[in-house]
C-alpha cells in the first residue's frame, strides 16, 4: 500500500554518477576506487551495459587480494602491476603508477596506510 514512498525507479543517481566519471576520465585512465557505493556503479555499467571500458578500474580493497591481481592482468593486459598483490607498504600506489607512465591517474579514494603517492 505504502509503496510508491520506496519506489527507486526514477532514481538515476549512480548511473549519473557512473557517466560523470567515464565523461571525465581519459580514456586509458587508471580509476583506483575504495567502496561499494563507488565501485559498485562503475563495475555494473563496464559489465553489463559495455560503457567506460577505455577506464582501468581498480578496486581498492581487492587489489590485495593475489586473484584480483591476476584477473585485473587478464582484463586489462596493457596495466602493469609490478606485484602480485597490494599493501600500502612496500607494494604502493606509486609503484603501480610508475610501471603506467602512459597512463593518467584518478583517485576516488580514502588512504590511511598508503601515502606513497603524497609528494607526486
Amino acid at each position: 500500500m505504502n509503496y510508491h514512498r520506496l519506489d527507486q525507479r526514477r532514481n538515476f543517481i549512480a548511473r549519473h554518477f557512473a557517466e560523470d566519471i567515464f565523461m571525465s576520465a581519459e580514456p586509458g585512465s587508471i580509476l583506483v576506487a575504495t567502496g561499494d557505493v563507488i565501485a559498485f556503479p562503475i563495475i555494473y555499467f563496464q559489465t553489463v551495459e559495455k560503457l567506460g571500458r577505455q577506464i582501468t578500474l581498480i578496486w581498492l580493497p581487492m587489489f590485495s587480494q593475489p586473484w584480483y591481481v591476476r584477473q585485473l592482468r587478464e582484463c586489462y593486459p596493457d596495466l602493469v602491476s609490478p606485484f602480485d598483490y597490494y599493501d600500502g607498504q612496500s607494494n604502493n600506489l606509486k609503484l603501480l603508477m610508475d610501471a603506467n607512465p602512459d597512463h593518467t591517474a584518478c583517485f576516488i579514494i580514502t588512504l590511511d596506510d598508503d601515502h606513497s603517492s603524497d609528494s607526486t
